[in-house]
């Protein structure tokens, strides 16, 4: 089976973990405890997924990254889309790590929080985020009530909250982060397709992007 996997330059990645070189001996591990434990090796599904969530886990600077495509057998153990572990793996070779923009990263926020907010619980929030993801109005000034608004409605999911806040940011090095944790957050608030949904926005952000289409698919 493929997957995905971020290392730091010299192929180690989060503890320090050197691993082989790439086509080379296969990594074994016993399969016992949490995913996040040393007893699985960590992967994600898509190149864009492993990028988008990697400020949340293992946090790789970007000019310290290597992206690598890797063969994975054994047992697995699923994070609600997020990443996996296998208990056997390698990596095969290094690709392309794709660039995720700050844009992307909003738009996927507002889709995480369309996905657990009430449809027409916050009108104005609403109205904002149809506005960003068909680029009517992508102003800071106009996030501000938007952002307001979601944190004063009572009984909105934490999960909303939180990705209303990556997108209302105005601090641009708040994207990133921020971003990937309302990604968690919807995890803990709603059963949702997680890797889905990032992976959905992104791309629909690029065919609006490359003339494609107007309006992202709500």
């Amino acid at each position: 089976m493929i997957a995905y996997k971020l290392t730091h330059k010299d192929r180690t990645t989060y503890g320090g973990f050197l691993w082989p070189e790439p086509g080379g001996e296969w990594v074994e591990t016993s399969g016992e405890g949490p995913l996040c434990g040393p007893g699985w090796l960590h992967w994600y599904t898509d190149p864009i997924l492993a990028v988008f969530i990697n400020p949340i886990h293992a946090n790789i600077p970007e000019d310290d990254m290597l992206l690598w495509e890797a063969d994975v057998d054994g047992r697995r153990l699923d994070d609600k889309g997020l990443k996996f572990g296998t208990t056997r793996g390698r990596l095969m070779k290094q690709i392309e790590v794709p660039h995720i923009t700050r844009e992307e990263r909003i738009c996927v926020a507002i889709m995480l929080t369309k996905a657990v907010l009430i449809p027409g619980e916050i009108p104005v929030w609403d109205k904002w985020a149809n506005n960003y993801l068909s680029n009517i109005d992508r102003s800071n000034r106009a996030a501000a009530p938007a952002a307001c608004a979601t944190y004063a409605a009572a009984g909105v999911a934490y999960a909303a909250a939180n990705a209303a806040q990556a997108a209302c940011a105005t601090r641009a090095a708040t994207y990133t982060a921020d971003a990937a944790y309302a990604a968690r957050a919807a995890a803990q608030a709603a059963d949702l397709d997680l890797a889905y949904i990032i992976i959905k926005a992104i791309e629909a952000e690029r065919k609006r992007v490359r003339g494609e289409t107007n309006v992202q698919e709500s």
